[in-house]
């Protein structure tokens, strides 16, 4: 699309000006620079009404729930393994208890996550009702389990790491990285431990992630 033409003509502007920046200043060959996203976009289609599905179920449970997860908070905790089969059943999403989750999720068990988590498959997003427009927010209540999305988002992010399409970018210029080298994948998690090592600095504590070798010059 344009929009999208446009945006890529206004990145690679930037990233020109900032590297002929760098061309300018006199320790120009100790410098390094990273190019990244957080994450890619998924295109979605269908929203998951978390708030149908309890009511289908006779589940009572709060709902927080944005982009592609939302968090249980059950009124009865002894409820539970109750709920846990019931959404089992569904084919749209992915449900887990605190503290079985994955454990790139890095979510901890603290109190704040919930007592599951549902984690919607592509092209299934999920929205808090409060999100929905106006005059759509009666179907949380009355409308099906799962509704066309034509209203709502084109493509969101937070589908588990993997998922095709929500890889982020990264590009590494400069001192201490390989030159014309395409390597494979590098975590989020992995850019803190890379940028101090390159620094000649002790990383933070804790560290999740490794250095990410594979694209560093190793002279």
């Amino acid at each position: 699309s344009e929009a999208t033409r446009n945006a890529v003509v206004a990145s690679d502007a930037a990233v020109g000006a900032i590297l002929d920046a760098i061309r300018q200043l006199p320790y120009r060959d100790r410098v390094t620079l990273f190019v990244t996203t957080d994450h890619g976009m998924a295109p979605v289609t269908t929203v998951v009404n978390v708030a149908r599905i309890l009511r289908n179920h006779d589940i009572d449970a709060e709902a927080i729930s944005t982009g592609t997860t939302a968090f249980l908070y059950l009124a009865d905790p002894s409820g539970i393994d109750r709920a846990h089969r019931l959404l089992s059943a569904y084919e749209e999403f992915d449900v887990y208890r605190t503290g079985d989750h994955p454990e790139d999720w890095h979510l901890g068990s603290g109190p704040r996550v919930g007592d599951l988590i549902i984690s919607s498959r592509p092209p299934y997003f999920i929205e808090d009702i409060e999100l929905w427009p106006a005059w759509a927010r009666w179907l949380g209540r009355w409308g099906p389990e799962f509704m066309w999305a034509g209203f709502s988002l084109k493509a969101t992010h937070g589908y588990p790491a993997g998922t095709p399409g929500v890889d982020g970018i990264l590009y590494a210029w400069g001192s201490g990285v390989s030159k014309a080298r395409e390597v494979g994948t590098v975590r989020a998690v992995d850019l803190h431990p890379t940028v101090t090592r390159l620094l000649g600095i002790e990383t933070g504590i804790p560290t999740d992630g490794t250095v990410a070798t594979s694209m560093l010059d190793s002279h």
